[in-house]
């Protein structure tokens, strides 16, 4: 198998995965029975994001993540 046709191979196995995972945490959100779950199912799911963004290759989203959420913080009054 070619370099180029490995590439693609693996990056559609990436986004194939990505599909799954975005999935996965719609369905927890759309099941979510009250704001106080909603929020903890999409927390998880920027965790989520962050972790599998880390483990292939890209790190930077754990401090995106850190920069919204203290943003947040700051405009909610902590």
């Amino acid at each position: 198998m070619s370099g180029t046709a490995l590439d693609k191979a693996a990056r559609q196995a990436v986004e194939r995965r990505l599909a799954n995972l975005t999935k996965f945490y719609k369905d927890r959100q759309d099941a979510a029975k009250s704001d106080q779950e909603l929020a903890a199912v999409v927390l998880d799911r920027a965790r989520a994001i962050a972790k599998f963004a880390e483990k292939n290759g890209d790190p930077t989203k754990w401090y995106a993540l850190a920069q919204y959420l203290d943003a947040w913080c700051n405009q909610h009054g902590g």
